[in-house]
């Protein structure tokens, strides 16, 4: 599954609508540059697929994380009291084309202040909803459950740095608490943990198994080593006496 399209509204320097598209035509094409001079943003535009998906910003300070996500210029030229929305929207795509569309948004109001000519206030909780292809791969059907059918289980949190690498912080990258959280998150996207719980199942129906088998006579395992010797002598009677009727017949 590949990032194929970014739609931005109003996010951070991303003044208005911008429509960002990857190729994902190229087989064996796994990774994505973007390369531009600095404060030019891209920096911003990671932290907008990273808010998107989390709700978060991982990119930058915490001084600065979440504190205006609406564009500056869109503050400025909206009155007071008037509502304003920031939303970004990724596209996922397989090997067949789209498969899922995600969006998040979130809604502030213009408010007085004496201090800051820019002040805002945020208006409720995000919305965030997103849209998958159907089964028969004719059309598009809502995510009943984002968080977990899709965030969770597609690209959980632990291994977002693991998919988005800002070159500015690569070092971050290789903590050992990057480690284990990429760790974590595989393991989950792999469902590691039911194949492991499915094995540890297996031992324990054999292990009763084998001491029903023990509970039958404390002799089991000799006499079914006698048994099976039994049948193999039955196997070469048979053969013999086949052999030997075959002889006659001659």
């Amino acid at each position: 599954m590949k990032l194929s399209k970014i739609t931005i509204n109003d996010y951070r320097g991303f003044y208005g609508k911008k429509i960002l598209e990857f190729d994902t035509d190229k087989k064996n094409k796994n990774i994505s540059l973007i390369i531009a001079r600095n404060d030019t943003g891209k920096t911003t535009l990671l932290n907008a697929i990273y808010w998107c998906l989390y709700g978060e910003e991982q990119f930058y300070s915490m001084k600065n994380s979440n504190k205006r996500i609406m564009s500056n210029k869109r503050i400025a030229e909206t009155t007071l009291d008037r509502k304003m929305k920031v939303s970004v929207s990724l596209v996922f795509n397989d090997d067949k084309g789209p498969r899922y569309e995600i969006t998040r948004e979130r809604i502030f109001k213009r408010s007085p202040d004496d201090e800051d000519d820019l002040k805002i206030i945020q208006e409720g909780e995000d919305k965030f909803w997103g849209m998958k292809m159907n089964a028969k791969g004719t059309g598009f059907e809502d995510i009943e459950h984002i968080e977990s059918e899709f965030v969770a289980s597609e690209i959980p949190r632990g291994i977002s740095s693991f998919f988005l690498l800002d070159g500015e912080q690569l070092k971050a990258i290789f903590s050992s608490d990057i480690k284990y959280q990429i760790k974590d998150a595989i393991e989950r996207v792999a469902n590691i943990g039911a194949l492991n719980g499915m094995i540890e199942n297996l031992k324990e129906l054999d292990a009763k198994y084998s001491r029903a088998k023990s509970g039958i006579d404390p002799n089991f395992g000799a006499i079914q080593k006698a048994m099976d010797g039994f049948d193999e002598k039955l196997k070469e009677n048979e053969t013999n006496r086949e052999a030997s009727i075959q002889e006659k017949i001659r």
